[in-house]
């Protein structure tokens, strides 16, 4: 939530206005729309996301997290590190260089925990035929 909030302030101080916003997150987006209750502590950046979104032209969209793998290298990051922290096109780490190479040539990601288990169904499948 504070990634998305975060993204929106970005929004106003860059002047863009019409956003399309994936998140892997459906709950998140189903809190969005509909005015569900939910946990107190989350009121408040619920509310202010709500805000900044009505100032904007915004559209919520769900997308599986396979989907976006450079979001999703950005969101385990971001859970790493403590308070803010800004990556430009000279301090990007490399797997993520590697994730938007991939992006822009059209071409699929695969979960590399989901290759490695592929691999061995594989192999054991070969060995044991």
């Amino acid at each position: 939530m504070r990634g998305l909030s975060y993204g929106l302030e970005l929004c106003y101080k860059i002047k863009v206005t019409n956003v399309v916003i994936e998140l892997d997150a459906l709950s998140l987006i189903q809190l969005l729309n509909k005015n569900i209750m939910c946990y107190p502590k989350f009121i408040y950046i619920l509310r202010k996301i709500k805000i900044l979104m009505e100032g904007l032209n915004c559209t919520l969209v769900h997308i599986f997290r396979e989907g976006n793998a450079c979001a999703n290298f950005l969101a385990k990051k971001g859970c790493l590190i403590n308070g803010m922290k800004e990556f430009s096109s000279i301090n990007l780490p490399q797997q993520l260089k590697g994730l938007v190479r991939l992006k822009k040539l059209g071409m699929p990601y695969i979960l590399v925990l989901f290759s490695v288990i592929f691999l061995l169904l594989i192999l054991s499948f070969v060995f044991y035929c």
